[in-house]
């Protein structure tokens, strides 16, 4: 059987902002910040990524998650702001991995569409790089609006934007992208 702590956490990160705003009302913002650091590193320590790594980086990722696990000991911050930072980090790491891809000879989404379809027709390898640029593009403007949220919104705003509305936004580019893309395929394939 499978280890199903990746899934769990990952599960548990993506609903975070709606468990603040629940959790706001029992918890103080410390154990929040806690409970989030902790599914951070519970997180990290079940990815694969992080066992091909080595033994020095994992120590030390280990410890400066460790660090930021006990600052709330340590010192009297704005944890709250430091909480709904969290979706503003999420989407800068993945806006990087799609942006920076695009300065490499094959980027992101025609590596996944290449793990996912094998070989691929010439005319989709421009069209992959495009889509590419539009998730770019989306993550970017979706960083911006989780900072504004974090900086400027009302904790209920906050929660229903990073929590839902940001998913809904999501699926629907994807679902946007799978109706153009299949449109594509057909002018590909076609004689």
């Amino acid at each position: 059987m499978k280890n199903p702590l990746p899934a769990i956490t990952g599960i548990g990160l993506a609903v975070y902002p709606l468990a603040v705003i629940a959790g706001i009302r029992f918890w103080e913002v410390g154990t929040l910040w806690m409970v989030l650091l902790g599914l951070m590193t519970l997180r990290l320590l079940s990815a694969r990524w992080f066992h091909r790594q080595t033994l020095i980086l994992q120590g030390s990722l280990v410890v400066i998650l460790g660090i930021l696990l006990a600052l709330p000991l340590w010192l009297e911050l704005d944890f709250m702001l430091g909480i709904r930072f969290y979706p503003v980090l999420a989407n800068l790491a993945v806006f990087s991995l799609f942006f920076s891809s695009l300065f490499s000879e094959r980027p992101l989404v025609e590596r996944i569409a290449r793990l996912r379809e094998g070989k691929l027709p010439p005319e989709a390898i421009p069209y992959t790089r495009q889509v590419t640029r539009v998730w770019s593009l989306f993550l970017f403007a979706n960083s911006l609006v989780a900072l504004a949220t974090a900086l400027w919104a009302p904790d209920w705003l906050w929660g229903l934007y990073n929590g839902l509305i940001s998913y809904l936004l999501v699926a629907t580019l994807f679902a946007i992208e799978y109706g153009i893309r299949q449109h594509q395929r057909r002018r590909w394939s076609a004689p």
